[in-house]
């Protein structure tokens, strides 16, 4: 999706354009990111995307860096919310995962543009250049974790799930399930496909939780 000129521009009451409409450009950035990644996408392809000079992407972001930090907040606060939203809907834990996962087989696959998700399976090459960004993006994903395991520990307050329950162990297992649906969206998975992972996975609740009980069994 390209946006131009007009659309950019903001009317000054006399005709004159005062500037841009910066929503608009977040929009079009995080489509560019979210489909070649942070390192695959440079500098002339945002320009080319949004319309915009150098000159004028530099004076509103600052760095290519600091545009990708605001559409990762973009993403998070608009199409990336739904998670956080889920789970916040009365009913089980085990309801509202469920409904997390049927709602990332739809959004990881619904479009041909950016399928997967921004954030859960974004790889940044560990390099001093990249140590912030990498930083910030693991910081994102533990985030998104943490929203898993509030709900989680929410159910064992009420005796939803039992006292032994290890809260972060289920988390985890469940953001992997996310994690693998993204992958598999950007290699071409289709909106069934990611449906039979999320049943299977949902499936499989009661032995997660029973085996989130004794997870030291695992380690040598």
């Amino acid at each position: 999706m390209t946006i131009t000129d007009k659309d950019l521009s903001i009317s000054s009451g006399r005709g004159r354009r005062r500037g841009f409409d910066k929503m608009k450009v977040l929009d079009i950035a995080m489509d560019v990111f979210w489909h070649f990644g942070y390192e695959g996408t440079s500098i002339t392809d945002l320009t080319s995307a949004t319309k915009l000079s150098p000159t004028s992407l530099y004076a509103a972001f600052g760095s290519k860096e600091k545009l990708y930090r605001e559409a990762l907040k973009h993403y998070g606060s608009g199409k990336g919310a739904f998670t956080t939203d889920l789970m916040a809907l009365d009913g089980t834990a085990r309801e509202a995962i469920s409904s997390v996962l049927s709602k990332c087989a739809e959004c990881f696959t619904n479009s041909e543009k950016a399928r997967g998700c921004m954030i859960a399976t974004a790889i940044v090459t560990d390099t001093d250049e990249n140590a912030a960004i990498s930083h910030h993006l693991s910081t994102l994903r533990r985030h998104a974790m943490m929203t898993f395991v509030g709900r989680i520990e929410a159910a064992i307050s009420t005796g939803e799930l039992p006292g032994t329950t290890n809260p972060e162990s289920v988390a985890r297992f469940f953001e992997g399930i996310i994690q693998a649906m993204s992958i598999q969206a950007k290699d071409g998975a289709s909106y069934n496909d990611l449906k039979i992972l999320q049943k299977m996975a949902i499936d499989a609740w009661d032995v997660v939780i029973t085996s989130s009980s004794d997870t030291s069994s695992y380690v040598n």
